[in-house]
């Protein structure tokens, strides 16, 4: 994902609390990395979109915005 790249940083910071003491635990850590990575990338992306749409279908543009970073939100607090 290199459009990503500029979230890694942040992502690292935020999964680094807890050091891995197996294999599986450092899998797991690379895998909340790049989904938080991930997240970061779409809540940004969703901000710069939302302006767009609103201009083109202003309701439509609304409603699907704030559906798609409720979900993105949702995701995050269980990530």
């Amino acid at each position: 994902m290199p459009k990503c790249r500029k979230y890694n940083a942040r992502a690292k910071k935020n999964v680094s609390h807890a050091k891995p003491n197996t294999i599986v635990a450092a899998v797991v850590q690379e895998v909340v990395q790049y989904m938080n990575s991930f997240l970061l990338y779409m809540f940004d992306k969703c901000e710069n979109v939302s302006t767009k749409l609103s201009v083109a279908v202003k309701d439509y543009g609304d409603k699907m915005q704030s559906a798609v970073c409720h979900m993105l939100q949702y995701m995050k607090h269980y990530l």
